[in-house]
């Protein structure tokens, strides 16, 4: 799709949909401001990286695979699915906390940590979930930073929440990270690791709640998922 029949868009006044998904975009136009009725945004298996700073106030749905947005996405009173935006030094976990603790209706959030050094945000950020009405809770952890602020175990203390999520698949561990058994309500869990060991297969098996399990072991080229409707 060319720049110009992307802003050609801007006639589409009453459009709820945007599907881009799989489109060769890399940025989205001004013209997007005049659909103030758009209530779903797919931006998935694009290139666009940045959400313009628009005023919409009928958006219930945003999805991205590495979305930065603006600070001022918490006055989106309707969003009921978030994913995945991006938390670094432009985008802080202050920031998504305060987008989470003012949505009463967010039941889908992803989360990419491009972040090393903001511990004292993390804990924050993580009481923000737990107060939520969040029902799905996804981290994909690309640079293991998520993993590497965790001093202490979270366990998840929202009934609401039924997904955490967590994607560690990215960067190779040499093997599974000890510090993934910290987190008791880990559901779904991706991770390569180089070398599958008994020792990390334990502890796994301390997750109690894990229903999910997709492990790539890199030296062997071998890829195991395990479904479990129960836990394992």
């Amino acid at each position: 799709m060319q720049k110009c029949q992307l802003r050609s868009i801007r006639s589409l006044v009453l459009l709820r949909y945007l599907g881009l998904r799989g489109i060769d975009a890399y940025k989205l136009p001004r013209e997007m401001k005049a659909l103030q009725h758009l209530e779903t945004v797919d931006l998935r298996q694009t290139n666009v990286i940045h959400f313009p700073q628009l005023a919409m106030p009928k958006l219930v749905s945003l999805l991205g695979d590495r979305l930065v947005i603006p600070r001022d996405m918490d006055n989106m009173l309707e969003l009921e699915e978030l994913s995945m935006i991006v938390v670094n030094h432009r985008y802080s976990m202050v920031d998504a906390a305060k987008l989470v603790r003012k949505s009463e209706v967010l039941g889908v959030l992803g989360v990419r940590f491009e972040i090393s050094n903001d511990q004292a945000g993390l804990i924050p950020f993580l009481d923000a979930v737990n107060q939520s009405n969040l029902h799905t809770f996804v981290v994909d952890d690309y640079y293991g930073t998520f993993l590497g602020l965790l001093e202490d175990g979270w366990l998840p203390r929202s009934w609401n929440l039924h997904i955490f999520e967590l994607n560690i698949s990215h960067y190779l561990n040499p093997k599974v990270p000890e510090k993934t058994v910290y987190l008791h309500g880990l559901t779904h869990l991706h991770v390569s690791v180089r070398v599958t060991e008994a020792e990390g297969l334990l502890v796994l098996g301390r997750l109690p709640y894990l229903v999910l399990l997709d492990l790539v072991s890199r030296d062997t080229l071998e890829r195991c998922i395990i479904s479990n409707e129960c836990c394992f």
